[in-house]
C-alpha cells in the first residue's frame, strides 16, 4: 500500500505543472505591459490610456485578481521562500517594482501598478480645492511610512506575516478574506485622500517606503536619507536576528 502511494504520489507531482498560469495570469500580465506602455511612451500619457490602466488596476489587478504588493506578502516570503511557481504574477510585479526604478531612478509601482494608487487617484478629483496641511504636519507625517516599515521589521521577527496586514489596506482587495482592520485602513485612507491628494501614498505606506529605497537617482552625490533609513533597517533587522 505504501509503495502504490508513493508511485501515486509521484505521478501527481509529474502532472504539476512548471508554473501555475492562466487566464487570471495572463491578463495581470497585460495590465503590466500597459502600466509600461503609459509610463515610457508618449502616446501611452494620453487620457483614454490613462483612464483605461486605472480601471483595470482597481477592479482587476486588484479586486478580481488580487494581485498587489504589500509588506505582508514581503514578510511571508521572507519567512517561508518566494513561491514563484504558485505566484509568478507577484513575483514579476516585485521584480518591475524594484529593477525599474533601479534602472531610470522613477517609481513605476506606486505610480503606475498600484491599484490603491489608483483608487486615489480617483478620490482627488471629487473635490476641487485639495486641503493643505501645515508644513509642520507635513513634515512629521511624512516620517510615519519609515516608522511603519521599522514595525513591519519587528513584527515579521517576533510573529507571523499575517499581523503585518493590519498595517496596510492592500488585503482589502482581497475582500473574501480581509479583516476588518485592514478594510477600515481601505476606506479611511480613500476618504482622506479626498481631501488630501494621495494621503496614504503620502503619510502610511510602508510598502512605498521600501520601493523608494530602490530609485537610484542620478546626480545624488554622498549620504541621503535614503542610505540612513536603509542602515538603520538593516541594523534593526540584524538585531532582531540575534535576539529571536
Amino acid at each position: 500500500t505504501a509503495r502504490q502511494w508513493e508511485a501515486e504520489r509521484k505521478r501527481s507531482e509529474a502532472r504539476k505543472p512548471w508554473v501555475v498560469w492562466g487566464i487570471g495570469e495572463t491578463g495581470s500580465l497585460g495590465v503590466i505591459l500597459l502600466a509600461g506602455f503609459v509610463a515610457f511612451t508618449k502616446r501611452g500619457k494620453t487620457k483614454f490610456f490613462r483612464r483605461t490602466l486605472q480601471v483595470l488596476l482597481v477592479c482587476y489587478l486588484g479586486l478580481i485578481n488580487g494581485d498587489i504588493l504589500s509588506q505582508a506578502l514581503f514578510a511571508g516570503w521572507a519567512q517561508n521562500g518566494v513561491p514563484w511557481e504558485r505566484a509568478p504574477i507577484l513575483v514579476l510585479l516585485t521584480l518591475a517594482a524594484l529593477l525599474v526604478p533601479m534602472a531610470t531612478g522613477k517609481s513605476f509601482y506606486c505610480h503606475q501598478l498600484c491599484p490603491h494608487g489608483a483608487a486615489q487617484q480617483w478620490m482627488r478629483k471629487l473635490r476641487k480645492k485639495p486641503l493643505r496641511l501645515p508644513k509642520k504636519l507635513d513634515s512629521v507625517l511624512q516620517f510615519l511610512p519609515a516608522g511603519l516599515l521599522a514595525l513591519v521589521v519587528f513584527m515579521a521577527f517576533t510573529g507571523s506575516a499575517h499581523n503585518v496586514a493590519i498595517l496596510e489596506p492592500f488585503d482589502a482587495y482581497v475582500w473574501e478574506v480581509a479583516g476588518g482592520i485592514t478594510i477600515a485602513i481601505a476606506l479611511i485612507s480613500l476618504v482622506a485622500s479626498a481631501f488630501v491628494p494621495m494621503a496614504y501614498c503620502r503619510y502610511g505606506c510602508p510598502t512605498g517606503a521600501v520601493l523608494k529605497l530602490f530609485e537610484f537617482k542620478q546626480g545624488v552625490d554622498g549620504w541621503s536619507k535614503r542610505d540612513y533609513l536603509s542602515f538603520s533597517l538593516l541594523g534593526l533587522a540584524l538585531l532582531l536576528y540575534f535576539i529571536y
